[in-house]
Formats: C-alpha cells, sequence, structure tokens
C-alpha cells in the first residue's frame, strides 16, 4: 500500500530538523506490515492490535463481518499489506529563499532537498513497476511527466505536488500533507488539492480554481483549524511572506495576520 507525503517545509535550521525527524519515522513505517482478522465482538469499538519492535511491526485489524467478507481471498487467508511510503517536500516560503541564498544557489532548489525527493522518486518507480499490472495504464507517463518536472530543477518547484498526488490516488494510495504545526502551510497544501481535484475530475473550469481556493481557506475546515490551534480565526502569515510563497499557496487577504505559529 503506497503512502505519498507532501511536505512544505525549509531544508534550513529548525524545520531542518523536523523534516530529518519526520523522513527517519516515514521510512520506519517500511517495517510495518497490516493485517486483517474477522471480529469475535459486535462492539463498535473494535480495536487494532500491536505487535513486534520498533525495527518490525504487525497491526491486526479486526473487521466485522460483512467488511471482512469483501476482502480479496489472500487477505481473508492471512496475508498481510506492506507499507510503501514515499515523501516529497519543497519548501514555500520566505525562509526557502534565504535557504538558497545562504548557499549561493537561488535559481534551483537545495542540495537536501533534491537529494530526498529524487531518492523518493526512485522508490516511487520502483514501487510502481512492481505494481505494474494491477494500477492505471496511465500512470507510466505520469512517472514521466513527474521525473521531467522534478529534474528541471526551478525553485519552488511545486509542480511535482499535483503529479505525484495524482499517481497516489492512481495507485489507490493514501495521501498526506505537513508542514511545521499543520494548520498554514499545509491548509495551502490541501485546499490547493481540494481545488485541483475539481478541476480534474468534476468539469470545473481552471479559471474557477482561485475563486474556489478563497472559498475553502475562507470558510472551510482549514480555518476552523487554525481557531482550534490559536484562537483566531486567521492563518499566521504576513503579507511580505506571502509575497514569496507561489501564486495558488497564498492566503486572499482577510483571512491572516501576525498569529502566534
Amino acid at each position: 500500500m503506497l503512502i505519498s507525503f507532501e511536505y512544505l517545509l525549509t531544508c534550513d535550521a529548525d524545520e531542518l530538523g523536523m523534516l530529518e525527524d519526520s523522513v527517519e519515522a516515514i521510512h520506519a513505517l517500511e517495517h510495518v506490515q497490516v493485517r486483517f482478522v474477522p471480529a469475535t465482538t459486535t462492539n463498535s469499538l473494535l480495536q487494532p492490535r500491536f505487535f513486534g519492535t520498533r525495527f518490525y511491526c504487525k497491526v491486526v485489524i479486526p473487521l466485522p463481518a460483512h467488511m471482512f467478507a469483501r476482502l480479496p481471498q489472500e487477505l481473508k487467508d492471512g496475508g498481510s499489506i506492506r507499507i510503501v511510503p514515499v515523501v516529497f517536500n519543497i519548501g514555500i516560503d520566505h525562509r526557502a529563499s534565504f535557504a538558497r541564498l545562504k548557499t549561493l544557489n537561488f535559481f534551483s532548489t537545495t542540495q537536501v532537498e533534491n537529494d530526498l525527493n529524487y531518492k523518493n522518486f526512485d522508490k516511487l518507480k520502483a514501487f510502481v513497476n512492481s505494481s505494474a499490472n494491477n494500477l492505471s495504464e496511465d500512470i507510466p507517463d505520469l512517472m514521466k511527466l513527474l521525473e521531467h518536472t522534478m529534474y528541471s530543477n526551478k525553485p519552488k518547484n511545486v509542480d511535482i505536488f499535483p503529479l505525484a498526488e495524482k499517481i497516489c490516488r492512481r495507485a489507490y494510495g493514501i495521501r498526506v500533507t505537513g508542514c511545521k504545526s499543520a494548520k498554514d502551510r499545509t491548509s495551502m497544501g490541501f485546499t490547493l488539492e481540494q481545488g485541483q481535484l475539481l478541476v480534474n475530475n468534476h468539469n470545473v473550469d481552471h479559471h474557477e480554481l482561485q475563486d474556489i481556493l478563497n472559498q475553502f481557506r475562507r470558510n472551510g475546515t482549514s480555518i476552523e483549524n487554525a481557531l482550534a490551534n490559536t484562537g483566531i480565526k486567521a492563518y499566521a502569515f504576513s503579507k511580505v511572506q506571502l509575497m514569496t510563497f507561489p501564486e495558488y499557496y497564498r492566503a486572499q487577504h482577510g483571512t491572516y495576520g501576525n498569529v502566534q505559529t
């Protein structure tokens, strides 16, 4: 099972440490296997069980009879699901711009970011190749486009995200987006993904994307998440900071301010 993580952290200072810790934890998921068993109780609070160590873990999940019956025979017979995690990171804020300046590398991404993204592209490619018979026929073309986009090496290359997201969905995977606090840059990221889903799958005109993003960010769960975390219904951005963001990652006027993050 593919799990694709999308991070918006800057590869410098404290956030570099956060990214390194996150990547280490994400890669540990490679040692996790998931198995399903029929539930022996009608209790609605069916709890998974965990076995093993931090170096190898098996998760056993009980399922009600009607759900267990829908599993493929291999899983009914005790087979496990192996987790394949990949993580891509693009720093998008002003600190990402400063990080490139520090390395005299203003017109491309930092080496740390490149190395991480290239390594995980290779990992994604290996997964796609090994699962080709069970995946959508357009995935190879999407992979070629992702590779071309990734190796363009332009700064704040967020163009890789919609491609990685589309490949993950075509492969029936799980998508995760994150940043430092999971409420500001993350909100910009996942609302953009929601908007692109509407454009790509529900005949929404691309010219309406910005209006859709504004509605999601002003009225959706993302602004409520900011309120729950800070007590203020606003994203923790400044106007100057947002000027350094890629266009579709900029919060609209009236939804951001000087908020503790």
